[in-house]
């Protein structure tokens, strides 16, 4: 603490320190900027310029282990050891946004926000401009599968430009490449070597345009990476209507038609209202609505049916609020699922679910919850006898990666340490995807 924080905390009890911009825009940088765009009642302000401007970290301790929940100032830009014979890119995500340049080794450079606002997609390219005069023009861009990310079309746009590859690369399968170039760092690759991956999070497209969010892989080495999907944890309907998916009721009333739980779609359907014939009309005619693998979106329905989920203001409120039910019961139990099932979890775990939602056990249900889906990653490691590997939003919840702590405790597992779960590792595993298929067609 310097002398000048000293002076600012004297005549308060206490201060809140929050980031100088608007929602979904990026850090202002500007004195001018930030009087135009807030009415303040003071401004402290030096005169240097601010060149670029970065977030601040956000680390989190769960057991013994610090992670990373947003890479940025003084953790970024990071360096990972990665060789490729060639400049490659990776354009990162739509949320959390970065970029990761690599060749000699990775960079990832700090996380940048949302790209939804106009000042954000405007940052985005002055930190391209600003790495590639640094860096140089890679030979392969690697874009997100989805079409309407904006650093997938922005990836297309600089590809077109400086006339070079680019590689659409699968939401998830990004995921699992982040956690295999971390895993790397702690465990060489060796011939023949096998480790499963969960990659949980809220949505990405995934094959035969599905929304992924639930997905276990399997890599193996031989030389490189070969990573195969193996199965996904749970599929239902949803609609498509992005204003529709943010609201917890409507994900619960989906679930609950998709597996026709009577009980709790009359429960539903008070909170809805009109919503709900609506709703079941798209959901019967199959109109307007995408079938989803999302654990994240799972997350948001048992949050409906816990009566703790409304209207997703910011990522992640519904699973926050369920994780904050569920912390305040004690129990080990969890419902009863089969690794044999497809999906696997299916109709009896939630009718369980239903059975204590009319029971009035939200919280228990909650819990059970959390437990339930680590009981099912230990299951799927058993079953194949192999380490697994965690990535996506869904780890973002510090129960259940707690409980998979816990249950692991005598088996190899693998959380991020030097990257987040979450999007914000998109881009370093779009560079190794990239890496790795270099290594399978051209070995060094």
């Amino acid at each position: 603490m310097s002398a000048l924080h000293h002076l600012l905390l004297q005549p308060f009890e206490a201060l809140i320190f929050t980031s100088a911009n608007l929602k979904g825009e990026p850090i202002i940088t500007e004195l001018e900027t930030l009087r135009a765009k807030f009415d303040l009642e003071g401004i402290l302000d030096h005169n240097r310029p601010i060149v670029h401007g970065i977030e601040d970290s956000i680390l989190r301790c769960v057991g013994e282990q610090m992670g990373v929940m947003r890479l940025a100032r003084g953790l970024s830009p990071l360096y990972i050891p990665l060789k490729s014979p060639t400049p490659l890119v990776g354009m990162g995500a739509h949320n959390k946004a970065s970029l990761c340049w690599s060749q000699e080794s990775s960079l990832v450079i700090p996380e940048m926000g949302t790209l939804e606002s106009v000042a954000g997609v405007q940052n985005y390219h002055q930190n391209w401009d600003f790495y590639r005069q640094l860096y140089g023009v890679p030979q392969n861009i690697g874009i997100d599968k989805h079409p309407r990310y904006t650093s997938s079309q922005i990836g297309q746009e600089k590809a077109l430009e400086c006339k070079i590859t680019c590689t659409p690369i699968q939401h998830h399968r990004a995921h699992m490449h982040a956690l295999l170039g971390e895993w790397e760092l702690e465990h060489p690759p060796l011939e023949g070597m096998e480790v499963l991956g969960l990659v949980c999070d809220g949505s990405g497209l995934g094959d035969h345009q599905e929304l992924w969010g639930g997905e276990v892989f399997k890599a193996h080495f031989k030389g490189f990476w070969q990573v195969k999907h193996l199965l996904s944890l749970q599929r239902f309907w949803i609609p498509q209507a992005p204003n529709l998916i943010q609201d917890a009721c409507t994900i619960g009333y989906c679930l609950a038609h998709q597996h026709s739980l009577s009980g709790l779609l009359t429960r539903l359907e008070k909170p809805l209202g009109a919503r709900a014939h609506a709703l079941k009309r798209m959901l019967d005619q199959k109109i307007q609505v995408s079938p989803t693998t999302s654990i994240g979106r799972l997350f948001d329905a048992i949050a409906g049916f816990c009566g703790v989920g409304e209207f997703n203001t910011y990522e992640g409120q519904s699973a926050a609020q369920l994780e904050s039910l569920a912390s305040t019961i004690e129990s080990l139990d969890f419902y009863p699922f089969s690794l044999q099932d497809r999906p696997i979890i299916g109709t009896p775990m939630l009718e369980a679910i239903q059975q204590e939602i009319l029971n009035n056990q939200a919280p228990l249900v909650a819990r059970k919850f959390h437990n339930t889906l680590a009981h099912i990653a230990l299951s799927l490691a058993q079953q194949h006898n192999l380490p697994m590997l965690f990535g996506g939003g869904v780890f973002a919840n510090r129960l259940l990666c707690e409980h998979i702590r816990a249950l692991f405790a005598h088996r190899m597992f693998f959380m991020p340490k030097l990257l987040s779960c979450n999007d914000g590792a998109l881009a370093f595993g779009q560079v190794h995807f990239l890496a790795n298929q270099q290594r399978s067609q051209h070995g060094f």
